[in-house]
C-alpha cells in the first residue's frame, strides 16, 4: 500500500539577527526585509519609519498571504520590548557612569532627568510593543479560515 501523499510542511522561520548599519537597521525575515531608518532623527517611537520589502513576484495575492504576513510580523514586535529594555539599560549604565551630558534643551546639564523620562517613554513603547504584538495575533486567527475565491489561485 503507497502511503498518502501530503504537502509538505511549510518552512518554520528562520531566525534572523539586526544588522545595524549607520543610520538603519535590517532584519530578514524568510523574504521580507524590514529596515528602520532615521534613529538619528526620531524625536519621538511614533516617528519611526519602517520599511517592509516583500517579493515582487505576485505580491499579495490571497487571504493566506496576508496570513503569511501577519504570522510575520508579529515575531517582530514580539522582540521589541527586549530590544527596548536593552536600551534602556545601556543608558542607565551610561548615565550612572558619567558618561552622558545633555548640551541643550529642557534637562540641559541634567542627564539623569533625560535617561529618567527616556526610560519612562521606553516602558510606554514596550506597553505599545506588547500591545502591537496581541493585535496583530488577533488579526492573524481572525484571517485563519479565509479563503480565495479567485479560481486561478490554487494555494487558499
Amino acid at each position: 500500500m503507497d502511503p498518502l501523499v501530503v504537502s509538505p510542511a511549510p518552512a518554520m522561520p528562520v531566525e534572523s539577527a539586526a544588522v545595524v548599519s549607520g543610520r538603519e537597521v535590517l532584519l530578514v525575515f524568510a523574504d521580507r526585509r524590514w529596515r528602520v531608518r532615521g534613529l538619528d532623527k526620531a524625536s519621538s517611537f511614533d516617528l519611526l519609519r519602517v520599511n517592509v520589502a516583500a517579493p515582487a513576484a505576485g505580491g499579495l495575492r490571497s487571504p493566506a498571504d496576508a496570513y503569511t504576513v501577519l504570522g510575520s510580523l508579529s515575531p517582530l514586535a514580539s522582540r521589541l520590548p527586549q530590544a527596548l529594555s536593552q536600551l534602556d539599560g545601556f543608558l542607565a549604565r551610561e548615565v550612572d557612569t558619567g558618561r552622558i551630558t545633555i548640551t541643550a534643551g529642557e534637562p540641559a546639564g541634567d542627564p539623569v532627568a533625560a535617561i529618567t523620562t527616556t526610560a519612562l517613554w521606553l516602558d510606554r513603547a514596550t506597553d505599545a510593543a506588547d500591545a502591537l504584538r496581541r493585535a496583530l495575533d488577533q488579526a492573524q486567527a481572525a484571517l485563519a479560515c479565509a479563503a480565495s475565491t479567485d479560481p486561478t489561485y490554487p494555494l487558499n
